[in-house]
């Protein structure tokens, strides 16, 4: 029995604004899953080894929806006096460092901390790029401050935007803070790969 026609290009649209959000986000974070090679297209897209598709930055999106390492690791010494510990995960120490700089108020906990940057890359205003590190290649998303971060989370010195950063490497996110200009950023600008760039934003 026949069903319909498969869709033709011009009828499926992959702007998130046209779904419910939750499915949306369901949708892109279950890709990297169900199309392991769009992850490897990704880290030589991050390297100059392939040009980005138009559809590229969908799995760029649900290789972002990832949590942070919680293994525990050593404090370095200089950070222990404000980390009040010795030993700290990824995501305790990268949430006590925003909130001592003045980007989140301290209230927001760990999990609210994670959650805010594993949904970034599925705003809709969000900027995604790839570049590679000295550690290796990375996915990014950048959007504006007040698109993310609820109000009563912000900080007295939070800044514009809010930028969260993806390593291939470790398979899970490694930051998420706020600046409050692009030149603030030790980017290299020349090197990095768009996904995708809103209608707002204009790259450096």
């Amino acid at each position: 029995m026949k069903l319909g026609n498969a869709p033709q290009s011009w009828e499926w649209s992959p702007n998130p604004r046209d779904y419910h959000p939750e499915l949306w986000g369901a949708y892109v974070a279950a890709l990297p899953r169900l199309s392991p090679e769009g992850r490897e297209r990704l880290m030589r897209i991050a390297r100059g080894e392939a040009d980005p598709d138009p559809v590229d930055w969908l799995w760029a999106a649900g290789a972002m929806h990832a949590p942070f390492n919680r293994r525990e690791r050593v404090v370095p010494a200089e950070d222990r006096l404000w980390m009040g510990k010795d030993r700290a995960t990824s995501l305790e120490w990268h949430l006590r460092k925003r909130q001592r700089e003045g980007d989140l108020a301290p209230g927001v906990g760990p999990d609210d901390y994670e959650r805010l940057c594993r949904e970034v890359a599925l705003n809709p205003g969000a900027a995604l790029f790839a570049y590679t590190r000295v550690q290796g290649p990375v996915l990014a998303a950048l959007v504006p401050t007040e698109w993310a971060v609820p109000e009563e989370w912000r900080g007295p010195k939070i800044g514009r935007y809010w930028l969260v950063v993806y390593s291939f490497w470790s398979g899970t996110l490694v930051t998420g803070y706020s600046v409050q200009d692009l030149s603030d950023l030790n980017m290299p600008w020349r090197e990095v790969r768009w996904l995708r760039v809103p209608p707002h934003f204009s790259p450096p």
